[in-house]
């Protein structure tokens, strides 16, 4: 499972949010943030292959893989979003320059899985993910 960050007005959300259920067959999971930086923070902590790897020993297996990421991702000692504290804005940051890369790959004409492995692709290359994991992996430590 992949999370976007979609920054958007009150007054854009029914629009958004009815583009995005009439192209996505699954569901949509959203959360408020208090700014872009919160949501930044968080959608590093949901991308990281860290928080893959501590969920996967919740999730069951079916015939595509692990099953319910979306379910057990929440079992996670994610703790609220500190301004104040230097790991926490680093993990903003950090999202924002994986957006940037994954926003500057070019997946035009590609399906979904190809296109998520070009960007995972760029985002190693740019040594963003061995970042974020490591980050998101210390501050699963510290709790």
């Amino acid at each position: 499972m992949n999370f976007l960050l979609c920054p958007f007005s009150d007054t854009k959300l029914t629009q958004t949010l009815d583009f995005y259920l009439g192209t996505q067959p699954h569901a949509l999971y959203w959360v408020p943030a208090r700014n872009l930086v919160e949501a930044r923070y968080l959608t590093a902590i949901l991308n990281s292959p860290a928080t893959t790897e501590a969920v996967s020993e919740y999730q069951s297996r079916g015939l595509f893989g692990a099953r319910h990421f979306d379910t057990y991702v929440w079992r996670l000692p994610i703790p609220l979003f500190d301004e104040e504290n230097p790991e926490h804005v680093e993990l903003a940051d950090l999202a924002a320059e994986a957006e940037t890369v994954a926003t500057s790959t070019d997946v035009t004409g590609l399906g979904f899985q190809p296109a998520r492995k070009k960007v995972r692709a760029a985002l190693d290359v740019a040594g963003l993910t061995e970042k974020l994991a490591a980050t998101v992996s210390a501050l699963f430590k510290r709790g």
